[in-house]
Order: C-alpha cells, then sequence, then structure tokens
C-alpha cells in the first residue's frame, strides 16, 4: 500500500513540474522568442502615393521606415517631385527600418515631333514608340497614292510637346471595294 501512495505522490510531482515546464516553453517560444527575432516589430507600409518626398519622409518616418529614391521618370501626370510609385506597397507587413524604394516623378519632359511624313506606316510607328510617344493611327482612303505611307501627322512636325504625348498618324489605305467604286465614280464625274 505504501509502495502505491509513493507511486502516486511522485506522478503528482511530476504532472506538477511537466506542466510547469509545458507553460515555461509556451512562454518562452510566444513571447521571448518572437522579441528576439523582432516579430513585435512590425509595422504596415503606408501609402506615400502622390506625396512629396519631404511628405514621404515624415510619413514614413511615423511608422519607423526610410525611404530611399530608387528612380526618377518623366509624367506627363504627375508634377515634378512626386511620388508615383513605392516597393513595397502600401498595406504590406515589413520590420522597423526597412526601406521603401520611391519612384519620383521627372514632370513632363518636352520633345520635338520629328517629320516622318512620307514614312512607311510601321517604320513611322516604331520611330515615334522609341522616341518615348505614344502613337495612335487613322486611315485616309485614297486610290492616288500607294497604301501604308504616312501623309499627315497631328501634331505638326517641329511642335514641342511632353514626352509620352500621343501623335496621330494620317496614313494612306486602298479604300474597301464599295468605297472604291464611288470614289472612281466621283474622279470621272469630276473630270471635263
Amino acid at each position: 500500500m505504501r509502495f502505491l501512495l509513493n507511486l502516486v505522490k511522485y506522478a503528482f510531482y511530476f504532472g506538477v513540474w511537466f506542466i510547469i515546464w509545458l507553460l515555461f516553453f509556451d512562454f518562452f517560444l510566444n513571447l521571448v522568442v518572437p522579441i528576439f527575432q523582432g516579430r513585435y516589430n512590425i509595422t504596415v507600409v503606408p501609402n506615400l502615393q502622390f506625396k512629396t518626398v519631404e511628405e514621404a519622409k515624415a510619413e514614413a518616418g511615423k511608422y519607423g521606415l526610410k525611404v530611399v529614391i530608387d528612380t526618377i521618370v518623366p509624367s506627363i501626370d504627375q508634377p515634378k517631385g512626386t511620388i508615383i510609385g513605392q516597393e513595397p506597397r502600401a498595406g504590406m507587413k515589413v520590420k522597423k527600418g526597412r526601406r521603401i524604394f520611391l519612384t519620383i516623378s521627372g514632370g513632363a519632359h518636352f520633345k520635338t515631333v520629328p517629320d516622318i511624313v512620307g514614312m512607311s506606316l510601321d517604320l513611322a510607328v516604331r520611330s515615334l514608340q522609341d522616341q518615348g510617344f505614344a502613337v495612335k493611327v487613322e486611315p485616309i482612303y485614297t486610290i492616288d497614292e500607294e497604301p501604308g505611307y504616312v501623309i499627315r501627322i497631328s501634331p505638326r512636325p517641329g511642335s514641342y510637346v511632353p514626352m509620352g504625348s500621343t501623335i496621330t498618324l494620317y496614313y494612306t489605305e486602298e479604300p474597301p471595294d464599295t468605297l472604291k467604286d464611288t470614289l472612281e465614280e466621283t474622279e470621272k464625274i469630276s473630270e471635263p
């Protein structure tokens, strides 16, 4: 009987120590380890879009973050010095002290519209896109001229426009059969 009482007593002590050790490890794993790993040093990235660099530095500082100007790109839509992109993006959870890389608007850079009248449409489009312009094409139906060549552009060649502006190319195109017949009839009527 005494053996059984001692066994129960030791089992009780073992159970109490086991629970104490579990509580200690739970405390250690859930509170102490995250502190050493910096898990409680987490913040949310603020939205810095459309702010100036100074405003962004002040805002990021409130969250314990730093800003770095990564890229400056021309922009027609945003004034010079305005933030137009950020990485990491707004709303992400990061460690405090992390750097936010910013893309800044360099403002609108102006360029002269080149004289591409007479070029083939494909070559003219590639040339304008390589120079940073957006391109819109509009056909002009004619039976007098060879199809696929630029005959007019808007804005006019030599104009000074912001980079990224849309240049409209008017090019010659052979009319569809129904329109072709109408144009030929019009030419016959206008001849003496």
